[in-house]
């Protein structure tokens, strides 16, 4: 979620010629921070940092209103939807600090955030060894809008040219129960215009439009602003899924053709992740502090609004990008422009902390500590710390876009923006990272991510060993045959899933996924197979 005051649109054909660590004045950059940071380390520690967007599909706008930037209550909304995240686990905690603030706490250690620990590496010679410093996911996550719940979240009728263009969740709410009710849509055969929602109540044969009524009767009274979405649901869904890449078409059991496009089964993802329970794994705290206490520099002393700590983010970055090439989330307190964002890739140099030269092993650019007489962090240093070396790290990372009528999906149309951070880290004599400081309040302090391999469910269709009956056919993804259509049977699950929970039943989801990422192939569609069950074998949808 993006302002529009701080991006620059750079083209993108500009970037396939460079790769992402290939800026030529990065030394020069260095050195021009440093500067800065000397004159005001107050001015600059409070900049929000820079972004650039390097998609045009890009959302540009931002969705806090110039009040909630100008109060800060951006931060404490923030912190609401990071509370549900990490699911309370850390309100009981006994957790208190006994080590210098520079050193990474248990409740933000990145080995504890990485999808396989045991591959994990902290020591910053192994890791220039590694050749690790430039970084981008082949598995690209995918785009898609954040569903305001001021349009009605996934309802919301994106293709439909007579919508309401109000944010005002009441004018939309009436306008799709009362003003153009789906009922008539479907009767003037412009089914299309259905929202993904509308979409697969319909695919259901749901008379009562069970899921369409729930969101929205979940969102009535609320009075949503802006902010309120389910980015919590697109961000790990974007990575865990595979992207839907083209539409299909499938029919309901009285015959009904229903086009999903690709946004319409995003939007179906991202609600599915957003409403069900899974194992999250994650590093930081919450902060809900407007104006967090700072020391003479500027620098944040609360230690809920200073983490995850610059090393905690920079051996996750290593480890999970580049070493597990998996993609994580991230969210930073004080930044408006940056909020549960995947990333998709980095790069970083290293740099000497007293001159500002760039270098790319860390042994050429850290310093021993004692040397450091300008350390303006002197004081939250650990007594085991040995070496201290700089780093400039560029981040790409996945950003929203609009629902798209587009009947194909890739990662051209993603939105993709990137920013830089500045920090140091803190060396031991072994060459193990412990510690570090950041040179920007508006940093990453929280990462989180599904446990590798982690699904959702409903749990509303319960087993079966009973191949005749609809729960062994709904778990095994049997459909009706002539129409290829969902069983007749699953419809009270259905309505009891939407009703209870707000989601659409995960397995039909998942079906609609598969077929969508599969490709056709020899004029052959996966979702028109003539053997049962009808999943591409070689390409589901969620990624081990």
């Amino acid at each position: 979620m993006l302002s529009k005051n701080k991006l620059y649109l750079i083209p993108i054909s500009f970037f396939a010629t460079l790769s992402l660590n290939s800026y030529a004045n990065d030394e020069e950059k260095v050195k021009n921070f440093i500067k800065e940071f000397r004159e005001s380390p107050h001015t600059v520690l409070d900049r929000i940092p820079e972004k650039q967007v390097i998609s045009k599909h890009a959302l540009t706008s931002n969705p806090f209103s110039p009040d909630d930037i100008n109060s800060k209550d951006f931060i404490e909304k923030k912190d609401q939807l990071r509370g549900d995240i990490m699911k309370k686990k850390l309100e009981n905690s006994n957790e208190f600090r006994v080590v210098p603030f520079s050193d990474y706490l248990a409740q933000e250690n990145p080995r504890d955030l990485v999808d396989f620990p045991q591959n994990f590496v902290d020591n910053i010679q192994v890791i220039d060894q590694k050749n690790i410093a430039n970084a981008r996911l082949s598995f690209t996550p995918w785009s898609d809008s954040y569903w305001p719940l001021s349009r009605g979240s996934v309802t919301f009728r994106y293709a439909d040219p007579n919508a309401p263009k109000s944010d005002k969740f009441s004018d939309y709410d009436k306008y799709v129960l009362q003003q153009r009710p789906a009922n008539n849509l479907i009767a003037e055969n412009k089914i299309d215009l259905l929202s993904p929602a509308e979409k697969y109540d319909l695919l259901m044969n749901d008379k009562n439009f069970s899921l369409t009524n729930s969101v929205l009767s979940g969102i009535r009274g609320r009075n949503p602003e802006g902010w309120e979405g389910i980015c919590h649901g697109w961000a790990p869904a974007s990575y865990m899924y595979y992207r839907p890449t083209r539409s299909i078409t499938v029919q309901n059991n009285e015959g009904k053709k229903i086009t999903f496009r690709p946004s319409d089964i995003k939007a179906l993802n991202s609600l599915l992740w957003a409403n069900l329970n899974y194992n999250t794994k994650f590093s930081g705290q919450r902060c809900n502090d407007k104006d967090p206490p700072k020391d003479a520099n500027g620098r944040i002393v609360s230690q809920n609004c200073f983490d995850s700590n610059p090393a905690a983010f920079h051996l996750a970055l290593v480890n999970q990008i580049g070493i597990n090439k998996r993609s994580f989330v991230f969210d930073a307190s004080y930044d408006y422009t940056v909020w549960n964002q995947p990333i998709l890739g980095y790069s970083y140099v290293y740099y000497n902390v007293l001159t500002g030269n760039v270098y790319k092993n860390a042994s050429e650019a850290m310093i021993n500590k004692n040397n450091y007489n300008t350390d303006p962090f002197s004081q939250y240093r650990s007594n085991n710390v040995k070496n201290i070396v700089g780093v400039k790290a560029t981040i790409d990372y996945m950003v929203e876009t609009q629902p798209s009528t587009s009947n194909q999906d890739d990662s051209s149309r993603d939105g993709i923006s990137r920013v830089e951070y500045y920090y140091d880290l803190e060396i031991r004599n072994d060459g193990v990272i412990t510690g570090g400081e950041w040179y920007q309040n508006a940093h990453p302090d929280f990462l989180w991510t599904p446990v590798a391999g982690t699904e959702v469910s409903s749990y509303t269709v319960p087993n079966s060993a009973n191949n005749n009956n609809a729960e062994y056919k709904y778990h095994n993804f049997w459909w009706n045959d002539n129409p290829r259509s969902p069983l007749r049977e699953w419809l009270p699950y259905s309505v009891r899933a939407a009703q209870t929970k707000q989601v659409p039943l995960e397995n039909v989801v998942h079906n609609l996924n598969a077929w969508s990422a599969y490709p056709v192939k020899n004029n052959v569609t996966p979702e028109l197979c003539t053997q049962q069950p009808c999943v591409p074998n070689v390409y589901t949808w969620y990624r081990n």
